[in-house]
């Protein structure tokens, strides 16, 4: 059964290797086997290429340390929070 923790994601985690030390920290110290990044930033969209690239390598790292990662997406979140646009 999957251990479940919330991971809130910060402008720094988009950095290059910005989230190797928070998998790391949580697959030694911690029951969490399943993270789920917690996607909600200032001015950067949930379906921007720096976005999709960094919870990609994120994912694959975590995998490699026994643990999974399930992104939160809220496509509510793209856009500005707009759904449609005219």
């Amino acid at each position: 059964m999957p251990v479940i923790g919330v991971w809130q994601w910060s402008e720094r985690t988009l950095q290059s290797d910005g989230f190797k030390n928070t998998i790391d920290l949580a697959s030694k110290n911690s029951p969490f086997n399943l993270l789920i990044p917690f996607l909600r930033f200032g001015n950067i969209e949930v379906v921007d290429d720096v976005v999709i690239k960094q919870v990609k390598l994120a994912a694959e790292y975590a995998a490699g340390n026994d643990m999974g990662l399930v992104p939160d997406l809220d496509v509510r979140n793209a856009n500005g929070g707009v759904l449609f646009r005219d």
